[in-house]
């Protein structure tokens, strides 16, 4: 067999092409294993605080005003209040 000679632009070329390659298929794996728990932090979080907002919001009222914060609540946040 004939062994190819590589000049240094492709040896270069080929290099930093495979260290590219493997610099993205690891943030590709890191953003795939850590991305769903950070965003069901989040979320969480995020559920907490509103929650809290309509609880204060509910205790303060009235009996005639609820259902306009929950409307209001509603459309604020894109909750549905259907069944």
């Amino acid at each position: 067999m004939k062994h190819l000679k590589l000049n240094m632009f492709w040896k270069t070329f080929i290099s930093t092409t495979f260290i590219l390659l493997a610099i993205t298929i690891i943030a590709y794996v890191l953003l795939y294993c850590l991305l769903p728990h950070y965003y069901e932090e989040y979320k969480s979080t995020q559920f907490k605080t509103y929650t809290n907002q309509l609880i204060e919001s509910l205790e303060t009222a009235n009996i005639s005003e609820e259902y306009n914060i929950l409307t209001d609540f509603a459309n604020e946040y894109h909750v549905s209040t259907s069944r």
